[in-house]
């Protein structure tokens, strides 16, 4: 259904584009920006400017984001009946290195996902390997 949506968007953008252009019926589409537009490019680089209020506000995603890993762990620790304490540390570093390294190219933070941990409830695969 959601396709349907999409292609009606565009019959009607090409209908009115025949209307308008073409037959001359309404105000015409201008395509001038369209045409001139930078097709490819690279993205504009600066240096990263570090802002302690910014910063301030968003500390409290990271203690957040500790906790929701530690539950998640927990969760994984009573679904596989194994005791998952030693990993914790691991754990812990792997996420703070992941969202490092995400925020050192632009990204979001990154976090563990409890729709995974649901994955493994309802399938009783806990490992690939």
């Amino acid at each position: 259904q959601r396709l349907l949506i999409l292609v009606g968007l565009i019959v009607a953008c090409l209908l009115y584009g025949v209307m308008t252009n073409v037959l001359g019926l309404g105000k015409a589409v201008d395509y001038t920006l369209v045409s001139h537009a930078a097709w490819f490019g690279l993205p504009h680089f600066s240096t990263p400017a570090f802002n302690g209020q910014a910063m301030m506000l968003i500390a409290p995603v990271a203690v957040i984001l500790v906790a929701e890993n530690l539950g998640h762990l927990k969760a994984v620790a009573g679904m596989t009946g194994r005791n998952m304490d030693p990993y914790m540390g691991r754990a812990f570093v792997g996420d703070g290195l992941a969202t490092m390294l995400s925020g050192s190219v632009g990204g979001s933070g990154v976090t563990t996902y409890a729709e995974n941990i649901g994955v493994m409830a309802v399938t009783k695969v806990y490992s690939t390997l």
